[in-house]
């Protein structure tokens, strides 16, 4: 299990929940590719206080399919599978 990113739901139909260790307080780079490699999305939120955020994949226009979730702040880095579609 990876607990510096957690994912939910994971597969998401639309919403997916990302949770990021360290995200309260720094800011955090999440960036989604595609499984060759292609940048599908990437923004950086800054600190709320909350260590959650919500990421709509049907408003950045990902389709159905296998992506790595990548989030990087001071606490560290890492990458997860997230799946879109059942």
């Amino acid at each position: 299990a990876n607990s510096f990113i957690s994912l939910y739901p994971n597969p998401a139909n639309d919403l997916f929940n990302v949770q990021v260790l360290g995200m309260e307080s720094s800011p955090t780079v999440i960036t989604i590719t595609d499984m060759r490699g292609a940048e599908v999305f990437s923004k950086t939120y800054q600190p709320n206080g909350s260590a959650g955020i919500e990421i709509s994949s049907k408003e950045y226009g990902l389709s159905d399919g296998m992506y790595l979730l990548h989030a990087q702040n001071k606490s560290g880095r890492s990458a997860q599978k997230l799946v879109v579609g059942q």
